[in-house]
């Protein structure tokens, strides 16, 4: 009877031990973490922007871009944007851009190229730094573009 009562025991020590791995498997994947990738589709702030020669230029006015998950892009600006990525295709680290638009005030026109590529340099839940590549016959220009999150 002894060794009865103690498989039992074990048994229930058991049971309550998968029971609590259980529990803590469905907390655990109750909230799911966004991966990097996701982290892009938010609202983000220019900050500055680095050209290929180390120029800093630090960011002259309030532009806000969105991505949106469906892979529009919205900006909120009161500048003249020429060329701007309006609709991407995210593959990994690097944005396919498949339309673009000129964002005018005033009836301004943009006679511009849209980057080549783009590519994520760094993205955390509150920075985002950017890199477009700019080519154009023999004519190459990198710019990297930093951004806060806009909460």
């Amino acid at each position: 009877m002894a060794g009865i009562e103690l498989n039992l025991s074990t048994d229930f020590v058991m049971k309550k031990w998968l029971l609590a791995l259980f529990v803590l498997l469905i907390l655990g994947c109750s909230e799911r973490l966004p991966s990097s990738t996701e982290r892009l589709y938010q609202r983000w702030k220019l900050v500055k922007t680095i050209d290929s020669n180390g120029m800093l230029r630090p960011a002259q006015s309030n532009i806000i871009t969105e991505f949106r998950t469906d892979g529009t892009i919205l900006y909120e600006t009161d500048v003249l944007l020429c060329c701007v990525p309006s609709k991407i295709r995210l593959q990994g680290n690097t944005i396919h851009l498949l339309e673009t638009t000129t964002i005018a005030r005033n009836n301004t026109t943009c006679d511009c190229a849209p980057p080549s590529t783009i590519q994520i340099n760094q993205l955390t839940r509150n920075k985002l730094a950017l890199e477009f590549n700019y080519s154009l016959n023999n004519f190459r220009l990198k710019a990297t573009s930093y951004y806060v999150a806009v909460r």
